[in-house]
């Protein structure tokens, strides 16, 4: 007791140190509250990035195989192509956009650009394009398969998305 009056006496006519323990802890708790509803609008922000590049990439890989079925050189059943559709080289595999290499560089991601992901080619049928500013970027992305050359599978492309990291 006879600490709490000299720290009372010190203070004199200011706070005492439980009001402002009182005050430091609801501070604290304020901006807690704070982090977490932006790190909440941040997912969300990451989440709707990933959405929006899925749905781009199926797009564009839907808009480049309705011209090859429209365009005379072009032949859907072929397993690996080369076809200049509207001025641009595209490889295609069955009709669908590659995810190789033959052109030297990733064709998805020369098609498909957007800003804050990163392309990159997991392996001769899949590209990833990573959300750069994602807490993992690596499992913050869409994930693009390619047909290759199984034609009879069916399985003509993918557009996934991993959202474990966003």
């Amino acid at each position: 007791m006879q600490g709490l009056r000299l720290i009372r006496i010190y203070l004199r006519n200011g706070y005492t140190v439980f009001e402002l323990l009182f005050i430091a802890a609801m501070l604290s708790a304020v901006a807690l509250l704070l982090f977490m509803q932006s790190t909440d609008a941040t997912r969300t922000v990451n989440l709707l990035s990933v959405d929006r590049l899925a749905n781009d990439v199926r797009t564009m890989t839907n808009l480049v195989h309705s011209k090859c079925h429209l365009h005379p050189d072009c032949d859907v059943s072929s397993p690996s192509q080369l076809v200049s559709l509207d001025g641009r080289t595209y490889a295609l595999n069955n009709g669908w956009l590659d995810a190789g290499d033959a052109l030297q560089t990733n064709q998805i991601d020369v098609h498909v650009n957007h800003d804050g992901f990163e392309a990159e080619l997991v392996n001769a049928r899949t590209t990833r394009f990573k959300l750069i500013a994602a807490p993992d970027p690596a499992n913050c992305a869409v994930i693009y398969h390619d047909a290759w050359h199984e034609p009879e599978s069916h399985k003509f492309f993918i557009v996934e998305k991993n959202t474990t990291g966003c």
